[in-house]
């Protein structure tokens, strides 16, 4: 190993771990406490991964986001907002994740921030009136009912019922982001009613719990729009361009006649 990969990996290791803070364009303060956060602000504010998605968003001042780890994806999509607005409208954001860790520290950065019309509660996503097995990673990214890596903890949970949680609410419904490692095949099963509700979806793939060709095949039975997909290069050759064969992709769609 060369001394810079060394000093890259001890960086990566050891300064999250320091609890340390992010502050945004706008002065927003961001608590990073531990590696997994540090890989979602490199993702979200660093690479800007979904910003490439924003400008087909004009109108969507609401949403849910699921699977919202640490909230950074809603943080940085108002900071796009006041970037190109001038100043932060106002915006309703529901954020929901099945790890209750990422549910206090989002909770407690709404707070910090003072932002008005913004919550976050845990969410399990999985088949109804059901319990599952959540593992709980350390660093915060990667938790999910699939035991996929080496967990910190194990949790015995009840599936939330999505659909009647929000069956009460009128708001947030421009916009549905979801990363929830292969649960979303359990929204497009169990919650379609739920999900037609939105007029934008914004969705990872997570194969092979759930794959790209699956999501694909649900969008077009129900006539929705494909907008923009991407995916990684995983088991094909990215000269050939995206592919819902990939193991791993987000894909942007567009509910003509949503219900919400």
């Amino acid at each position: 190993m060369s001394l810079r990969r060394l000093m890259i990996s001890i960086t990566r290791d050891l300064l999250p771990y320091a609890g340390l803070d992010f502050i945004t364009e706008s002065g927003v303060r961001l608590y990073v406490p531990d590696r997994g956060a540090w890989s979602s602000v490199g993702e979200i504010f660093i690479s800007r991964s979904y910003d490439l998605y924003f400008h087909y968003l004009d109108g969507v001042r609401n949403w849910v986001d699921l699977g919202c780890n640490h909230g950074f994806f809603s943080f940085n999509y108002r900071e796009h907002l006041a970037r190109t607005k001038g100043s932060a409208p106002n915006t309703r954001a529901f954020m929901a994740d099945a790890n209750d860790v990422c549910v206090a520290r989002v909770q407690a950065a709404i707070e910090h921030n003072k932002v008005p019309g913004w919550k976050c509660d845990r969410v399990i996503v999985g088949p109804p009136d059901s319990f599952v097995n959540f593992d709980r990673h350390k660093d915060s990214v990667h938790s999910n009912i699939f035991a996929w890596g080496r967990a910190h903890r194990k949790f015995r949970l009840a599936t939330t019922d999505i659909t009647q949680k929000f069956a009460a609410e009128r708001d947030y419904f421009d916009l549905i982001k979801i990363d929830i490692e292969g649960a979303e095949k359990f929204l497009f099963q169990h919650h379609l009613e739920f999900l037609k509700r939105f007029r934008f979806g914004l969705c990872e793939w997570h194969g092979p719990m759930f794959t790209g060709t699956e999501l694909e095949e649900r969008l077009r039975q129900l006539n929705w729009k494909v907008i923009d997909f991407r995916s990684s290069g995983d088991q094909y050759d990215l000269r050939l361009g995206n592919s819902w064969a990939s193991r791993f992709g987000v894909v942007l769609w567009e509910n003509p006649s949503p219900t919400g």
